[in-house]
Order: C-alpha cells, then sequence, then structure tokens
C-alpha cells in the first residue's frame, strides 16, 4: 500500500490507529480475468499474512497492556 501510494497508483489515507486505508482513487487499468484472479490471490494471501502478524503482535504483547 505505502509503495502503490508513493507511486501515485492509488490515492487515499491511512489510519494507522483505527487500522484502516481509505482508498479513494485508483489509476485505471484494465486486467483480463487471468489477471484479475491472479490479483484476487495475491489480495488473498496478503490479508492471511496480516491476520498472522496481527495474531503474533496479540499474542506477544498481551503482556504490556495488562
Amino acid at each position: 500500500l505505502m509503495r502503490a501510494l508513493s507511486l501515485g497508483l492509488i490515492r487515499g489515507s491511512m489510519d494507522q490507529v483505527d487500522g484502516t486505508v481509505d482508498v479513494t482513487w485508483v489509476l485505471p487499468r484494465v486486467l483480463d480475468k487471468s489477471q484479475m484472479e491472479a490479483l484476487a490471490q495475491r489480495f488473498g494471501d496478503w490479508a492471511k499474512k496480516v491476520e498472522k502478524a496481527h495474531d503474533y503482535a496479540n499474542e506477544h504483547t498481551a503482556e504490556l497492556f495488562s
């Protein structure tokens, strides 16, 4: 996301407190069906990695917030 924002491929904002991203604009591009499927797979893989990182952080920092 940071790279896409810096390259001007997308526009929007990130809220680190709430852990959200608001994408307001995407550089137009035409993708065929196989490219869309590959992109969907990459987003799915990325979401799983983010969830794992979130779970790991919660597991290993819980004592800091008790």
